[in-house]
Order: structure tokens, then C-alpha cells, then sequence
């Protein structure tokens, strides 16, 4: 590689990490276009990205502890928590078994979340349940994710969609 080639790789990793483009934050702004995309749901496409994240450990954890600092949000946009919980039942269902077992030792946050007061209390309180029960049941575990779609059928909140 010549002169000018070092120099322009130079500018384009320095312009990078003047941006913030690093693994961390790509995996944080994922998380953040799922979560605050002003949709009442996740997107599915999307969701199904942070899913395939899970694949690597890095990934991982650079998803799992963004959305973890979701469920910790208590401002006036209660989706955000709801959409944390009905994205990590999907990992939980279709990510990685190291991301299953993020998500199970995780458990007594959706169980506090059962308790939850805040708006939107009913839709959260529902999800974090069913996801707190699913957690806790071994059999529906492994049934379930023998039973999973194939790539491109995302389930969120409870509906079926094609990708």
C-alpha cells in the first residue's frame, strides 16, 4: 500500500473513531432503532438483526447489556421498557444459547417488572410475566426453540411476521 493508501485509511479510521463507530456503538445504535423507533412494537427486520448479533460474544453482550439498561428506563416513554422485554424473549426463543443464558440470569428483572406501576403497567406487567414464566419452565424452553421458524419468521409480541 502506497503513501497516499496509508494516509486515506488513516483519515477513515480517525474520522471512525471520531464518530463513535466502534462495535459498542453499532451495537448500541441497533438496539436504540429497535427501541426508539416510535412504533409500538418492534420492527421485525431489525429485531431479527439484533437476534443474529447474538452469535458472537461480543455481540452478545454489546446487545443484551443495551437492552438491559432499557429495562431500567423510567421516563414518560414507557414502550421502551416493553419493547426491551419483547426483544429479549426473542433472543431468548431464537438467539444463541449463550444469549438464552444471559437472558435466564437476568430473571429477577422481569420479575420485579411484573411489579411495575409506571404507564403503560399493564402491557408491561403481561410481558415481563410471560417472559419471567417462560424463563422458569425448562421443558417450554427446549420445546419451543426446537420448534422455532427458520430465519426470516420473527414473533413479537405476540404476532407473527414475515420478514
Amino acid at each position: 500500500m502506497g503513501l497516499l493508501g496509508k494516509v486515506q485509511r488513516a483519515k477513515v479510521i480517525t474520522k471512525s473513531m471520531v464518530t463513535g463507530f466502534t462495535s459498542n456503538n453499532l451495537f448500541k445504535r441497533s438496539v436504540m432503532f429497535v427501541i426508539e423507533d416510535g412504533k409500538s412494537e418492534p420492527d421485525p427486520q431489525r429485531t431479527q438483526e439484533l437476534i443474529s448479533y447474538t452469535y458472537n460474544d461480543q455481540g452478545l453482550f454489546g446487545v443484551c447489556e443495551c437492552l438491559q439498561e432499557y429495562l431500567d428506563y423510567r421516563g414518560s416513554d414507557w414502550s421502551r421498557v416493553y419493547k426491551a422485554i419483547i426483544v429479549f424473549e426473542q433472543i431468548a426463543i431464537r438467539g444463541s444459547e449463550n444469549a438464552l443464558m444471559f437472558t435466564e440470569n437476568i430473571d429477577t428483572k422481569f420479575k420485579e417488572l411484573e411489579a411495575y406501576s409506571g404507564a403503560g403497567k399493564d402491557s408491561i406487567n403481561a410481558a415481563a410475566k410471560r417472559l419471567y414464566d417462560f424463563l422458569q419452565d425448562e421443558d417450554l424452553i427446549a420445546e419451543t426453540r426446537k420448534n422455532v421458524q427458520p430465519s426470516g419468521v420473527v414473533f413479537t409480541g405476540g404476532q407473527i411476521y414475515q420478514v
